[in-house]
Parts: C-alpha cells; structure tokens; sequence
C-alpha cells in the first residue's frame, strides 16, 4: 500500500466518522427523551465523572 492510498484510507475514515456524530447529534437534539437515556447509560457507565480516562471505558 503507498502512502497515498493510506492517507485517502485515513481521511475517508475521519469524515465517515464524523458524519456519523453529526447524524447522531442531531437526532439526540430532536429526540430529547432519547437524549436523557443516552446521558443517564453514558453516566452509568463513567460512574457520574464529568470527565473519564481509558481507564473509564475498558471494562
């Protein structure tokens, strides 16, 4: 593989990424009683922290 064809990997990977967060994003602003179920399992999950680690999330 060359370098161009990683980078292209690489990139199309990031906007495929981040095209899914905006979707996601804006349904959960559409959607608030869906928004309050995915804050409280987010919150479940890091134990109430306002900000986790790796550490948060390997389990």
């Amino acid at each position: 593989m060359n370098t161009t064809t990683a980078a292209d990997m690489i990139v199309a990977g990031t906007v495929t990424s981040l095209a899914l967060l905006d979707w996601c994003m804006v349904e959960l602003t559409r959607n608030p009683i869906v928004m309050e179920k995915v804050q409280s399992e987010v919150r479940g999950i890091a134990h109430g922290e306002e900000k986790s680690g790796r550490s948060t999330w390997a389990n």
